[in-house]
């Protein structure tokens, strides 16, 4: 089977490959008898001896993710928004019709309400919050008290969605009052980076040509470990597609589903894991898809029946999920 493959072209796309994914199968069975299980499909022959390294250059992953259920918070009849963990046992969320964050635990209890409403909000390391405020353009800095330090204004865009880097500076989506879909000649719909004090580090709005737009309705934001920013982009209110970038801006690549799950691709969050894989929420398979780095389908880590994730958060090893029928879980998550 290997000598049918043309030595000069080494880098096959994924789907191209799935009709050879059985053969491949069998010969890595031959190859490698410890290897038990599969998650994604080959992407990259490299002729020669197989082990462990070529094996993980071919498929980018071999070992087994696993979620382990801590708990199940069903107690709101409110869509959550968002949900942001600040420890393995804590986390803030939102509600879809209550403007003020609670902080609740991964037991189920409400040990507070943030004191100042908001569209989004996230933790900082040190403890501090910062709040984002879409009607009023307004990003505002939170000390551990709830008394305001700073806060700034984003106009003429609003912010949607917020994010924390690795640094504590913070990614915001932001968009024009335009309507959600409707892209006019002047519409602006972009991510910046920016410090804590407003300052605007990169914005993210056009490919390398400067004139073709990146962004439909960028939503949920996550920056990987590697740098990379991971965006849910809303292409219409049934479909979209996960954009990750370079910190620079360049595209890396675009991921609009696995065909084999499902036709239709609706992705509503995402999160990052320390070994740089990407976890995305996805509406149709009430589930969420896990990429690695490259951008490759690597696995579906686990399957919602009667829900549908929305929001979704990592600290450590605990991963909160957020729903639409507005029950939160929490996991255990191993990779």
């Amino acid at each position: 089977m290997t000598t049918s493959l043309d030595k000069d072209i080494l880098t096959l796309p994924g789907h191209d490959v799935i009709d050879m994914e059985l053969d491949m199968r069998d010969e890595l069975k031959k190859a490698q008898s410890f290897i038990s299980e599969i998650y994604t499909h080959a992407t990259v022959f490299v002729p020669g001896k197989m082990d462990e390294k070529v094996l993980n250059d071919m498929i980018g992953h071999i070992h087994k993710m696993s979620l382990g259920e801590i708990n199940e918070i069903d107690r709101y009849s409110s869509p959550i928004v968002s949900i942001k963990a600040f420890s393995d046992t804590k986390a803030i969320t939102r509600l879809k019709n209550d403007q003020y964050a609670k902080i609740i635990s991964s037991t189920g209890e409400e040990l507070g309400v943030v004191g100042a409403p908001c569209t989004d909000l996230i933790a900082l390391n040190n403890g501090h919050l910062v709040l984002i405020g879409y009607m009023e353009a307004l990003v505002s800095l939170l000390n551990n008290n709830g008394d305001e330090i700073r806060s700034f204004d984003t106009k003429p865009l609003r912010p949607y969605r917020i994010s924390k880097t690795e640094n504590d500076d913070i990614l915001v989506s932001l968009r024009d009052f335009d309507g959600d879909f409707t892209l006019q000649p002047t519409s602006r719909r972009v991510i910046q980076r920016m410090r804590l004090t407003g300052k605007v580090l990169h914005t993210y709005e056009f490919r390398e040509d400067g004139k073709t737009r990146l962004f439909t309705l960028p939503t949920g934001i996550a920056e990987n470990k590697n740098t990379d920013v991971c965006v849910v982009n809303r292409l219409a209110s049934d479909r979209g597609e996960l954009i990750a970038l370079h910190k620079d801006g360049r595209v890396k690549f675009a991921y609009s589903g696995d065909r084999l799950l499902s036709k239709m691709f609706a992705p509503l969050d995402v999160a990052c894991d320390e070994k740089c894989h990407i976890m995305i929420t996805e509406w149709y398979s009430k589930g969420v898809h896990v990429l690695n780095s490259k951008g490759i389908y690597l696995c579906e880590l686990c399957q919602f029946e009667r829900f549908h994730p929305s929001e979704l958060s990592l600290f450590g090893e605990t991963l909160w999920c957020g729903y639409r029928e507005g029950n939160i879980k929490v996991f255990q998550y191993r990779h």
